[in-house]
């Protein structure tokens, strides 16, 4: 039997005051287009997990943002050979330094938290961002795992976390 293997990606929520930035992923995206996600994607060759997540926070936004705070790693395990190991970082702006720019990757925009509800969101958003809400300074990094349905979906739930 074959070793089990991940592929490491960074996820980054960046904050303003009450207000999270998220993107809008491109229609022509492979995954989840037209939904809105935080930035970020794969770990380049040759890069730490914290650099790849301030490239792709500045590629995706605009941003540059050096203090990202880790908040957890979660395994997606949906395929049994090849997972997806997501570092979720958090950066905070204040005040900010201009309006987030578009990308191929799709379309930033803030929103305020009670707004985010009626969005069409990647189906794990809601379940981290709210993880992170509840994170106080000096709280440890959380750690979980989730499986997606074949049809792109979560069922409620599927997202577990170590206690």
């Amino acid at each position: 039997m074959a070793r089990y293997q991940v592929v490491p990606r960074t996820l980054i929520f960046l904050f303003n005051q009450d207000r999270v930035l998220l993107l809008k992923g491109a229609e022509t995206k492979r995954n989840f287009p037209a939904l809105w996600n935080g930035a970020g994607g794969h770990v380049e060759y040759g890069e730490t997990i914290l650099a790849s997540a301030r490239r792709e926070l500045w590629e995706e936004t605009g941003y540059r943002v050096d203090d990202l705070r880790l908040c957890g790693i979660v395994l997606d395990q949906t395929d049994p050979n090849l997972g997806i190991e997501v570092h979720i970082f958090r950066g905070d702006i204040d005040p900010l330094p201009a309006e987030p720019v578009a990308s191929a990757e799709g379309e930033p925009c803030w929103f305020q938290r009670q707004d985010l509800q009626g969005l069409a969101l990647v189906p794990d958003v809601m379940v981290y961002l709210e993880k992170i809400y509840s994170q106080k300074t000096g709280d440890p990094v959380f750690f979980g795992r989730v499986s997606w349905l074949e049809d792109g979906t979560i069922p409620a739930g599927a997202v577990l976390f170590d206690s």
